[in-house]
């Protein structure tokens, strides 16, 4: 059965994977969100109580380095239920919370609903639409920023009413029910593993049984000398991108409410829902990468996107007031957007054989950098200027466009040799 298969469940799978991600996005930014009143609630200062979210990440990076060997080998389902089925877990967790150690149990749950669905949701949307993984890619970031945006943006009208902060959790935990039973009734396309077991039972039947032993025996010599995951052309280099990427993203997010709100003087209402402005901008910018032409290098764009984002972030040292610093970081949203999904979108496109375990462990690499964003931000804050800590973001951004830069390592030439041997696969831009 091929991907594009009339039985599979494309329109469902399609709006689940979109749920899925805006019910992962709203979990944690709801965190983000909220820390000022945990912490006066709890007695934490927020710029420590961010930490929760490094813990969230911890278990996000676990979970999502598996996920993509789970779904190459038993489907994607099987991960994306248990992200599901975590994320409920977790919203309801924190929807009863009443102290810092409930917090972290229910960061850990929610951050290994967060892992498995993520990457796995994008390597199916660009395993359901092949050749066009860019665009999937670029829009499956609408669903993200739909809960990153919605979360925030009523959060901020009703905290400052009375409202718990418990309260909105409680949707998140909802969602991620109902994807849950979006995906139990759904058709999945096949993994690489369920293709070679049928390919081989039709080559049982048509061939030989000496013939086949052969040929099986070809493959799998064949497969024992293709190098590991991180020892592909590319992928490794591309992990440190992403992570550099997803660390300065990770610092403004979880820090924007806190800087406008204790150390220039922003309305409440205003510091919170400068998270949900943050994703809406980033949303437009990601949208509008996805619909650039395939003949823009795929390469050039992520550097682009970095070095611009770190010009603008770096504007913030000199603004004077709270609506200038929101401005021009939302510049350097909506300038950076394209980086994360070119980056994941180039892995899938490039190991296409292997896209839900490359997604899978690329996705891992950038969620480092959402484990050392909230303490590294922490740190700055107690011992730089607040504008300078602010502005540090930048700095990950230009080594990341540094290394996005430089030219990818020569393949040998006996690799030359097989290319020019075998089928020619569709090549991206670099």
């Amino acid at each position: 059965m091929s991907v594009a298969s009339p039985t599979v469940s494309k329109a469902r799978l399609t709006a689940a994977a979109l749920l899925s991600l805006a019910s992962f996005a709203a979990s944690i930014n709801l965190v983000f969100a909220a820390l000022v009143r945990m912490g006066g609630e709890f007695g934490v200062r927020p710029e420590i109580l961010a930490s929760i979210s490094s813990i969230y990440f911890v278990a996000f990076f676990i979970v999502s380095s598996a996920s993509g060997f789970v779904s190459d080998r038993f489907g994607a389902k099987v991960a994306l239920l248990f992200g599901n089925g975590m994320t409920l877990i977790g919203g309801l967790i924190f929807a009863s919370a009443h102290d810092p150690s409930t917090l972290v149990i229910g960061a850990i749950a929610m951050g290994m609903g967060g892992g498995a669905t993520e990457g796995m949701c994008t390597a199916l949307l660009a395993r359901i639409f092949p050749g066009r993984e860019r665009f999937v890619v670029g829009v499956s970031q609408a669903g993200y920023c739909f809960g990153a945006i919605a979360g925030p943006y009523v959060m901020g009208i009703f905290l400052p009413l009375g409202v718990s902060w418990r309260v909105f959790f409680i949707p998140v935990a909802a969602l991620a029910l109902v994807n849950f039973a979006l995906f139990v009734g759904s058709r999945f396309p096949p993994n690489e593993h369920e293709k070679r077991e049928r390919e081989g039972d039709a080559e049982r039947v048509t061939t030989e049984v000496v013939t086949t032993f052969n040929t099986t025996n070809d493959t799998t010599s064949e497969r024992r000398r293709k190098p590991g995951v991180l020892r592909r052309p590319g992928v490794l280099r591309w992990c440190v991108v992403v992570f550099l990427y997803v660390l300065a993203e990770t610092a403004l997010v979880s820090f924007v409410n806190i800087y406008l709100f204790q150390y220039l003087g922003a309305p409440e209402r205003a510091a919170i829902q400068a998270i949900s402005w943050f994703w809406a901008v980033m949303l437009v910018g990601r949208l509008l990468c996805s619909i650039l032409p395939p003949a823009l290098a795929d390469r050039k764009l992520i550097v682009g996107a970095m070095l611009a984002g770190a010009a603008a972030i770096t504007l913030t040292i000199p603004m004077p007031g709270w609506p200038g610093v929101l401005g021009v970081l939302l510049l350097a949203s909506f300038l950076m957007a394209g980086t994360w999904p070119t980056i994941v979108a180039k892995a899938a496109r490039d190991n296409v054989e292997r896209a839900s375990t490359v997604v899978g462990i690329t996705v891992a690499a950038g969620s480092l950098g959402c484990i050392v964003a909230p303490p590294i931000m922490g740190l700055l804050f107690g011992v730089v200027p607040p504008s300078l800590a602010m502005a540090a973001p930048a700095i990950p951004l230009l080594a990341g466009s540094a290394l996005a830069a430089l030219s990818g390592t020569p393949r040998r030439r006996a690799e030359r040799v097989e290319v020019a041997v075998t089928p020619a696969k569709p090549a991206s831009a670099d």
